[in-house]
């Protein structure tokens, strides 16, 4: 926290120097140029009085006078002026925006450089009259042509100006933003950063001179051409005197250069804040689940409820884990999103070669794999069937001392968003009836019933098979009568289970079980699954499973970030291995590229970008967990505080909310960052 804060403030500190320093600049000049037109309008008037006998000490006592008079009282006012007009900007402006309170008060230091002030400006509204006085009457009245350039051109100033700029400039690109912003290895105000936007503007008013004259003569050539007498006139005297106009020209490119200065200073800076707080964000808004024990709300719901909300457009889920990319020393960030969904949710940006966020989450959703599912009517609210667990045969001559244990079964579910869940059907020991098992898919917000976002499948059907430490155990389960509660009430029974082509999976949960087995017979009201534990040596828990056959998923597509490709060569079709975060990721395709992932720091963290949707499906098994989403990014249509408070109460209470325009605000709001704008 502290070393962001000091960076802020070197950051403002930088800016706020620069900017006055340029005013500084501006002032400075337009002082001089306030003597420069009062020795040249009482240039008359002093050669008059000279011809009357005054000396030139004479006539610079009495520009002393006058420039006393005029200096002192402005001298004393000045602290007061500018604590009014520091109370003004925390009115009006960039910073009444913050509410920052700014209370300023004359004090000591403030006179002392009023008092400063005024002895420059006394000295430029006496010296120039000195010096006038100590020429001859004819130098100063004279009215022959000036010189087209001014004694500073002539030294080549200008040209001396030009170089310089070049080289601070170029000094700023060979350092880069990173070792220009720091000072012996610490952030810190660099005169340099302060010093070559001055320099610049300086350079480019001076050598604005030169094309003044040549402007004059041209437009006195146009204008001697026309009939009207007032535009040849104009040019004629700009043309016989280019250096009076030239100066006034100075202060006025310099001002508007200022002024145009912070004009692109605000719009940008307000750019670069909503850019950097989109990318941090990704989103309109991202949720974190409440993972409460016991009374959670499942991701099964959690979509639907959140969309429940009027604020919420549409809700995505997303998971996170952090790696190392074959090949690259930098730590990566793997975000596995529902890619199809996720298009219209994410907010990133195009990179150089045009391959945007948007694109690779499209490239991505078109390879979501289509597996066999068995369609469930309507909104279904709650899933019903009849299970029978056969009496087990132990192909031994000992029985076991343990009694028979219940065998659990589970049933695998996908939304309309093509996530998967598995939902618990329930228990039933071995017997001679079947048992009627359910399972609730709703859960109750604010008293609607918030059931799972439509088409809903079932993917698979499973049975926990425990199994003492004795084997081979076999045994059956039997489930028919599956019935399906709608949103109305209506039940609807589930049939044509024989159309369908199933295939069984078989592994063991927890220890190894040697040669474990599942063999389906379908019939059209239901399944039977016969299993064979295989033998065991220890207690464990066989899962069987029956399932529609799909295509099986052996390769995830991803997309990766640019930087990625750079730093270790791989190419578009390369395939890729990573360890440690899941059987999923053992083999990625690259198929996308991007330049940026919003949330990931491109600058020292690669990004790989998955479908959630066919991460699950590359990972799930009989018995696999299925990792529930770590965060949900929200699209929304209303005012994120509203939205906020709504899922922050009972019973979302999500345990992090992090909303778009709320970061917007706090970083076009921020104190240090807003000073600048301020300036």
């Amino acid at each position: 926290i502290l070393s962001g804060t000091e960076r802020s403030l070197s950051v403002t500190r930088s800016s706020v120097f620069g900017v006055v320093f340029q005013l500084g600049l501006l002032a400075g000049y337009a002082l001089l140029l306030t003597g420069a037109i009062a020795m040249e309008t009482r240039a008359r008037e002093s050669a008059l009085i000279r011809a009357r006998g005054a000396r030139p000490r004479d006539q610079s006592l009495l520009a002393g006078g006058e420039a006393v008079m005029i200096a002192v009282p402005l001298a004393v006012a000045a602290p007061y002026l500018a604590a009014w007009s520091l109370e003004l900007a925390d009115d009006v402006g960039p910073l009444a925006s913050i509410g920052l309170g700014i209370d300023p008060r004359p004090n000591p230091w403030s006179f002392a450089l009023a008092a400063v002030g005024a002895v420059l400006a006394i000295a430029v509204l006496v010296v120039p009259v000195l010096r006038g006085a100590r020429r001859s009457e004819r130098s100063v009245g004279s009215t022959s042509r000036e010189s087209a350039t001014t004694a500073g051109q002539r030294a080549g100033v200008d040209v001396a100006l030009l170089v310089l700029t070049a080289i601070a400039f170029w000094q700023l690109a060979t350092l880069g933003d990173e070792r220009a912003t720091q000072i012996r290895g610490r952030f810190g105000v660099d005169p340099l950063l302060i010093l070559a936007p001055a320099l610049g503007l300086l350079t480019a008013a001076v050598i604005a001179l030169r094309i003044v004259p040549l402007v004059a003569r041209t437009a006195d050539a146009i204008s001697a051409r026309t009939r009207g007498a007032v535009g040849a006139l104009a040019g004629w005297q700009i043309a016989r005197r280019p250096s009076r106009y030239a100066r006034t020209a100075l202060l006025l490119i310099a001002a508007v250069a200022i002024g145009v200065l912070a004009l692109t200073f605000t719009t940008t800076w307000r750019e670069s804040q909503v850019s950097q707080a989109t990318h941090e964000v990704g989103a309109d808004a991202r949720a974190r689940p409440n993972r409460r024990t016991g009374d959670s709300i499942t991701d099964l719901q959690l979509v639907a409820a959140y969309e429940l909300d009027d604020g919420v457009e549409r809700a995505v889920a997303a998971s996170r884990w952090t790696t190392v990319l074959p090949g690259s020393e930098r730590n990566a960030e793997v975000v596995a999103i529902d890619a199809d969904r996720g298009r219209h949710v994410v907010r990133g940006h195009d990179g150089p070669t045009g391959a945007g966020v948007d694109g690779a989450l499209g490239e991505l959703a078109s390879r979501r794999p289509e597996v066999g599912s068995i369609g469930l009517p309507g909104r279904p609210r709650a899933i019903e069937a009849m299970v029978h667990v056969t009496e087990v045969e132990f192909l031994v001559d000992e029985e076991p001392a343990e009694p028979a244990l219940s065998t659990t079964v589970d049933i695998v579910l996908r939304d309309g968003t093509g996530a998967l869940h598995r939902i618990e059907l329930g228990a039933a020991a071995p017997g001679d009836s079947p048992t009627v098992m359910s399972a609730d898919l709703t859960i109750i917000v604010e008293d609607n019933v918030v059931s799972p976002l439509p088409p809903v499948e079932i993917i698979a059907f499973e049975a926990k098979w425990p199994t003492p430490p004795i084997g081979p155990r076999v045994g059956a389960v039997d489930i028919t009568a599956i019935e399906v509660t709608g949103a109305d009430g209506a039940t609807t029974v589930l049939d044509g289970l024989a159309d369908q082509t199933w295939s069984a999976e078989t592994e063991p949960f927890g220890f190894v079980a040697v040669a474990p087995s599942t063999v389906i017979t379908a019939r059209d009201d239901g399944l039977t699954l016969d299993i064979q534990t295989g033998f065991v040596s220890r207690p464990v828990a066989v899962v069987a499973s029956a399932r529609p056959t799909g295509a099986d998923v052996t390769v995830v597509p991803v997309a990766v970030s640019e930087s990625y490709l750079a730093e270790t060569g791989s190419e578009i079709g390369e395939r890729i291995s990573l360890t440690g975060i899941g059987r999923a990721f053992e083999n990625l395709e690259i198929v996308a590229t991007v330049p940026s992932f919003p949330t990931i720091d491109a600058r020292d963290t690669d990004a790989l970008v998955a479908d959630l949707v066919t991460v699950q499906l590359a990972s799930w098994g009989p018995g696999d967990s299925i990792r529930p989403s770590d965060e949900y990014w929200l699209d929304l249509v209303d005012d994120s505080t509203t939205v906020g408070e709504s899922l922050e109460a009972t019973p979302l209470e999500v345990t992090a909310f992090l909303a778009l325009d709320r970061r917007i605000d706090d970083r076009t709001t921020d104190p240090p960052a807003v000073g600048t704008l301020g300036a």
